[in-house]
């Protein structure tokens, strides 16, 4: 599965965990990241940019409900976040 998901051209991830812990990142990822720490790094420290959508994806972890939307933008620095 991992040979599969690294060949991948779109940017894949795999979160596990209440914290959504970042497993897992192709090539494509990191590409998209830049010179970002992704793994073993939770999403939210990972990924700051998304700290006001982290709420409905803890929600959608919870629930195992389905959510319906038509987009979001999430602009990311190709450098690493301030701390």
């Amino acid at each position: 599965m991992q040979e599969l998901l690294t060949s991948l051209p779109a940017a894949v991830a795999y979160l596990s965990g209440p914290d959504l812990i970042i497993d897992f990142a192709n090539e494509a990822c990191f590409q998209l990241t830049g010179d970002r720490d992704l793994l073993g790094q939770p999403l939210a420290k990972a990924f700051p940019e998304l700290a006001d959508r982290m709420d409905m994806l803890h929600q959608i972890m919870k629930s195992g409900e389905t959510v319906h939307g038509n987009e979001a933008t999430v602009r990311f620095s190709r450098t690493e976040p301030a701390k």
